[in-house]
């Protein structure tokens, strides 16, 4: 009997898991989404982006590069850029947030906040360039701010994520 709790238990902390995970994804790219001036939007941070890094570098997260390349799908096809784009950056991400994961976790906030704005910049380079090829006239500019905004928002996210996640585990201890 107290192994069918116990499995019960743990399949009850999937599934809050699953909800904090879609909840915040639901959030970020809502939060893209919403125009705040065109001076704003070009410079913006992508917070999908952030939140998919934070959830795939964590042990246990059901983030992988899959569901990062859902987002960005979804990202693309809401922001009708070039499909695949973002689905592609996104799994360069997670992947990349995979592999760092143990590192990550290890390091002071200062050498986080240096990793992530090198991983945003290599990704934000890359967006960059693909828009070169295809309409030549991106401003380099603007997508070395969003890195930068990025990096300065990356705090937040790990106070607001951290915050779900501390969360979670309450309700999961106990139900």
């Amino acid at each position: 009997m107290s192994r069918i709790s116990l499995l019960d238990r743990r399949s009850n902390r999937q599934v809050v898991q699953a909800r904090g995970v879609l909840l915040s994804l639901a959030l970020a790219i809502t939060l893209d989404l919403i125009s705040f001036g065109s001076s704003f939007d070009t410079v913006r941070p992508d917070l999908a982006l952030l939140v998919v890094l934070y959830w795939s570098t964590r042990n246990r997260s059901p983030v992988n590069i899959g569901t990062a390349w859902f987002v960005g799908l979804l990202h693309d096809i809401a922001t009708l850029t070039p499909l695949g784009l973002n689905a592609g950056l996104y799994c360069l991400t997670a992947w990349v947030g995979i592999g760092l994961r143990k590192r990550l976790e290890a390091m002071p906030i200062p050498g986080e906040l240096l990793l992530v704005l090198l991983i945003l910049l290599g990704g934000s380079m890359l967006s960059w360039g693909v828009g070169l090829l295809l309409d030549g006239s991106p401003s380099p500019q603007t997508h070395l701010i969003g890195p930068l905004l990025g990096t300065l928002c990356w705090p937040l996210v790990l106070l607001l994520m951290r915050s779900l996640s501390t969360r979670r585990r309450r309700v999961g201890r106990y139900d």
